[in-house]
């Protein structure tokens, strides 16, 4: 497990990761069978590379959902919030860096996935 003291609230997310990750690895195994343990890069399985690319995946459907809700609170704000005239502009200055924490945290997930299969020895290569 990862210890230091800048990575507090690392071990939470480890603690709810793990389980999730290790039933995709079961499922992707189950999947594509002997493939799915040989080595993709260095010790990174083809398991472990379809876990990281199904986090990025739903990331990008994360991403779609707030873009339609989005647009759509835009649209809806001018005319329903009279209390708030403002409403639109801020939902509009809020997107651009929402859509930024989105994207930067799947990629966090996806890396530290991929680095917690390596580092606890999920990933096994066999040749």
């Amino acid at each position: 497990m990862i210890t230091n003291a800048s990575s507090a609230g690392t071990s939470h997310f480890v603690g709810l990761s793990m389980p999730l990750t290790s039933i995709v690895h079961d499922w992707v195994k189950h999947l594509l069978g002997a493939t799915a343990v040989r080595a993709a890069f260095g010790v990174l399985t083809w398991s472990d590379l379809v876990v990281a690319i199904g986090v990025l995946f739903c990331v990008l459907v994360v991403h779609a959902l707030v873009a339609v809700a989005m647009r759509h609170t835009k649209r809806k704000g001018a005319v329903t919030v009279a209390s708030w005239p403002s409403f639109h502009l801020v939902v509009e200055a809020l997107g651009k860096p929402i859509y930024v924490l989105i994207w930067l945290f799947g990629i966090y997930v996806s890396i530290m996935t991929l680095l917690l299969s390596v580092h606890n020895g999920v990933t096994s290569v066999s040749v």
